[in-house]
């Protein structure tokens, strides 16, 4: 847990610059909340991620929608990307969906599910190259 907490504070601090605007936040109840991030490990620039909000049970409103914008740099041999840590309903379904600088191609979508979000540090990355882009939901 001190781990966890460790690497939440350092992901805060770091993308503190990111963007002015607050981080999603989609709780409903702050005891039952979990952090997740996303990250970028691929080679292309990530603009802006969109986080919906799909229906389910624990009154998860379908279509909520939540955008962090502002440019992730992407990965690197040796260095990681940039990412972000956001507040999630882990009770709920989303969806993710990287944009990246026009002209990559790949799939730039991914899901966290309830059984994702119970799991130590959940998260989203994107991998790959300009042309090969891959989402994927992992944790940390």
């Amino acid at each position: 847990m001190f781990r966890r907490s460790i690497l939440i504070i350092s992901a805060l601090i770091a993308s503190a610059g990111l963007a002015a605007a607050e981080l999603p936040n989609f709780c409903t109840d702050e005891d039952q909340c979990v952090y997740a991030f996303v990250e970028n490990k691929a080679s292309a620039t990530v603009t802006s991620v969109k986080i919906k909000q799909q229906s389910g049970p624990n009154d998860c409103v379908s279509g909520e929608e939540k955008t962090i914008s502002g440019n992730l740099a992407g990965g690197t041999p040796g260095f990681p990307g940039e990412g972000v840590w956001f507040q999630v309903d882990p009770m709920c379904k989303y969806k993710i969906v990287f944009k990246t600088t026009s002209g990559c191609m790949g799939d730039k979508t991914t899901h966290f599910y309830p059984d994702d979000l119970k799991k130590d540090d959940p998260g989203a990355k994107l991998i790959g190259a300009c042309g090969t882009l891959q989402a994927k939901t992992t944790s940390k």
